[in-house]
Parts: structure tokens; sequence; C-alpha cells
């Protein structure tokens, strides 16, 4: 027995195959993008705050993306331990005395984790390991490190001293 199937049939099913097809194909691009089909290592890492890291946030070698955050966690020590995940292929990059440190790349933006790669002669991390790091300056350090103090008193005399000749410009 021979099954017949009609035009409409035939259409209907094309139309579900070819529907198939592009999601397969989107799914395919998408996860190559986002790195789906890539095997990843796990590091940990342990900060004095948060920094606003996020599961989502890059993670960077050399700024280069090569990983994302996929949790943050507060340990019962008080500290922010952040697990990462980073693509296989980097991993030898990251050794024992590679140094991790949060930065944003301006003022107003999504902080990420910055790897700076250890010499190739300190061990390779495996695993699981904890990558040191190295704390992210608070906006006060800047302020003393630059001087901004005396330099907004600076400007303040300088203001006054505007403010006075432009009176004494007024009076004839």
């Amino acid at each position: 027995m021979r099954l017949q199937y009609s035009t409409m049939e035939r259409m209907t099913g094309a139309f579900i195959l070819l529907t198939l097809i592009v999601f397969l194909f989107t799914v395919a691009v998408v996860g190559r993008g986002k790195n789906w089909f890539r095997k990843h290592v796990v590091y940990y890492t342990a900060f004095e705050e948060g920094y606003n890291l996020v599961s989502g946030s890059r993670v960077k070698l050399l700024g280069t993306d090569i990983g994302s955050v996929t949790d943050v966690l507060l340990t019962t020590g008080n500290k922010v331990k952040v697990r990462v995940k980073v693509l296989a292929e980097y991993a030898s990059r990251i050794r024992a005395n590679s140094v991790a440190t949060v930065e944003s790349p301006t003022v107003i933006g999504s902080e990420y984790i910055n790897i700076r790669p250890g010499t190739s002669k300190a061990a390779v991390i495996p695993p699981e390991g904890m990558i040191p790091t190295k704390e992210k300056k608070k906006f006060t350090e800047y302020l003393e490190e630059y001087e901004i103090g005396a330099k907004l008193e600076h400007i303040g005399k300088i203001l006054e001293d505007l403010a006075l000749i432009t009176d004494q410009l007024k009076d004839p």
C-alpha cells in the first residue's frame, strides 16, 4: 500500500523541514559566536569586594576576551569568590604568577576581570585552581595619587581671583 500526499501536505512538510534547518543553522551560528561548542576550563579568584561583577561579566587576557564569570559567591571569610570559565586554549597561559584584576573600560561601564599572564617559567594553574588577584583601586586612591584635592583648591583660588577681576571691570 503506497501513501499518496497531496500538494498541500508536501508544502507543509517542506515548510516544517525548512524551518527546522533554519533553526539549526541559527543555533550553530549563535553557538559558535558565544563559544558554546568550545571546551572551557574553570578557575576561581577571590576579591575583597564584588566590584559589580555578575554572572556573564567578561574575562580577558591582555584585553582579549577569553571567557566569562559564571558565579559570584560571598565566602564565610567575608571575601568575594568568583568562578570563571576560560577557553581551554588559553589555560596554558594562566600561571602561578598570573594576576587577575577587576577593571572597567570607563568610569561608567561594565566591570570585567583582566588576567595578566605569568612568566613561562612559572607552573600552570590547574583547573579549579585559584588565580592570584590584585585589588582594584578605589576612587579615593586615585584622588590621593593625583593630588586632586590640592588641584581643586588651586582652581578655587583662580575662580575667586577671576570673580574679583570681573567685579573690578564692572565698576568704572
